[in-house]
């Protein structure tokens, strides 16, 4: 509550993302996309499904998408003179590169999706917001096993969460809140990490597994001490 998460979250947080089945490439500074199937001919119907490829001009292109996404203001269309179609423009990052996102003959209907975009990036955003919460003292046979040490894992990537002064308050909200005497680690994963701890920790009917034996592989938990390590020395 104290979060403002809206809804119960949903399990796993990255189904938020992979329910609509999105595919984000990161442009070179040429702008030559460095993939072979890119759609030359972008569909005229049903603006916000059938077209889910996203090329685009930043260094966190998911980050990007789901902030500037979400507010109608950073969306404009224009004429493409070359093919004589109009393009639907995505502004992103701090140098507000616009980024094409659809193309049709049709103007209107561009100008139209607009809300439907805006709509659906708010809904992934609120989708991707929750967190875990492991004892480490639990994991007797795992690296992570820490006496009286409680991990908060969160997603980083939504329009709220990836803001840095969002993150520090989370951190302060949970100290105050957790008993004194309690070692505590936030820990924030991007996508792809989030990817690789769900599918771990959650089962195939997505519970959350029991924090005994070896929970997590190797790999996955290098990756939650190294966050550790990085906070520790901050």
């Amino acid at each position: 509550m104290k979060l403002w998460i809206e809804n119960p979250p949903q399990k796993p947080l990255s189904k938020a993302i992979t329910d609509w089945g999105i595919s984000i490439t990161k442009l070179d500074e040429d702008g030559n996309i460095p993939v072979k199937d890119y759609l030359t001919e972008l569909f005229e119907t049903n603006l916000i499904e059938k077209e889910r490829k996203f090329y685009l001009h930043t260094d966190r292109p998911l980050e990007s998408l789901l902030s500037a996404g979400s507010n109608a203001s950073n969306y404009s269309v224009q004429k493409i003179i070359e093919d004589e179609r109009y393009g639907l423009f995505l502004s992103l990052g701090d140098a507000q590169l616009k980024n094409l996102i659809h193309k049709s003959k049709n103007k209107k209907a561009l100008i139209k999706s607009i809300d439907t975009w805006v709509t659906r990036f708010v809904d992934m955003n609120e989708k991707s917001e929750g967190f875990y919460v492991l004892d480490n003292s639990l994991m007797i046979e795992s690296a992570l096993h820490a006496h009286h040490t409680v991990s908060f894992i969160f997603p980083a990537w939504s329009a709220r969460f990836q803001s840095r002064n969002f993150q520090q308050n989370t951190e302060e909200l949970i100290i105050q809140c957790m008993p004194a005497h309690l070692k505590l680690n936030v820990i924030w994963l991007n996508y792809k990490e989030m990817l690789l701890f769900e599918k771990e920790y959650l089962d195939a009917e997505f519970n959350e597994r029991i924090l005994v034996g070896n929970v997590f592989s190797e790999k996955v938990e290098e990756l939650i001490l190294g966050k550790m390590k990085r906070k520790d020395e901050k």
